[in-house]
Parts: C-alpha cells; sequence; structure tokens
C-alpha cells in the first residue's frame, strides 16, 4: 500500500467501481449538490395552504441549481411530524433573504413566522 494513503480509501475505492454507472454519478452528485444548500430557515406555520405557498416561494427564490433541493423535506408529512414546522435550504443566503422577502410580502404575517435561521445547516438527500 502506497506511504500517506488511510487503509479505508483502498478498501472503498475498489468498491465503487463496482457499482453501475446509473449510481456512481448519484452518490457523487447528491453529496456534494445537498452539502452547497446549508443556508436554512425554518418556518411554523398551522396553515397547510401557506405550506404549499412557501414551498412556492423557495422555489422561486433559488434562483441558480437545484430548486427541489431548497424545498425538499417540506411535505405534508414532514410538516405534521415536525409539529407544524418546516426547513428550507438555499444554496446562497440572498436566496434565503429573497424568500423572507417575498413570503412577507405575498402572505399575511399572523399566518406564519420564522423560527430560526442556520448559515452551516446542509440540506439531507430525500427518499
Amino acid at each position: 500500500m502506497p506511504r500517506g494513503y488511510p487503509n479505508t480509501l483502498w478498501i472503498v475505492f475498489p468498491l465503487f467501481y463496482l457499482l453501475p454507472y446509473s449510481y456512481r454519478g448519484i452518490i457523487i452528485s447528491t453529496m456534494s449538490e445537498h452539502y452547497r444548500y446549508h443556508y436554512s430557515i425554518t418556518i411554523e406555520t398551522p396553515n397547510e395552504v401557506v405550506l404549499q405557498c412557501l414551498r412556492a416561494i423557495s422555489d422561486y427564490a433559488q434562483v441558480l441549481g437545484n430548486k427541489r433541493i431548497a424545498w425538499g423535506g417540506t411535505k405534508k408529512k414532514d410538516w405534521q411530524r415536525d409539529r407544524n414546522q418546516v426547513t428550507f435550504h438555499f444554496s446562497d443566503p440572498e436566496y434565503r433573504n429573497i424568500f423572507r422577502i417575498e413570503a412577507q410580502r405575498i402572505l399575511p404575517a399572523t399566518l406564519w413566522n420564522v423560527v430560526r435561521e442556520n448559515d452551516n445547516d446542509p440540506a439531507a438527500p430525500q427518499n
């Protein structure tokens, strides 16, 4: 084994090439792409219609990149599980700011509120 390489690299690296080509790209791109979406904002709303509007606003606000990552994990079942809260992830703090501004402009403030914002909260791939 060459000097300077960790032992696990020699075990995992060859196994990667045993995967079909279609899986290789998914594994590499999913891990790296989701990690870039680490500017999050958690919203609380008791209203499912508002939830769907917020999902649409996040799609609008994420100008470049994979828009679906921004609203990933914000389905009705996720919202119910997390007690009327959902977290949106953006690849740029400006996109998160656009989301907040547009939500304030379009939706009544009494129907939703910001719980927290985080600059180091990467999105997780959804099943």
